[in-house]
């Protein structure tokens, strides 16, 4: 997911044949980019969307990333 939102040009949105071209259907990924600096989003394809995580160590890394880095 992260080499489709890279290709994607801010304030352009993510085109259904790159999603596909990365072999996935276009229901099947989300993703949101913020700039760090403001805080503004920047992109997005669909960012409500609650998807599962591709695994379980992620949970585990995001927690842990939360506790030493803080939210900000």
């Amino acid at each position: 997911m992260l080499g489709i939102a890279a290709c994607v040009r801010p304030g352009v949105a993510a085109e259904p044949a790159l999603i596909r071209s990365a072999g996935f259907a276009e229901n099947d990924v989300g993703y949101v980019v913020f700039d760090r600096q403001t805080g503004q989003m920047v992109e997005s394809h669909r960012p409500h969307k609650a998807f599962i995580p591709a695994s379980l160590v992620k949970i585990a890394t995001a927690l842990a990333a939360l506790e030493v880095l803080g939210p900000d």
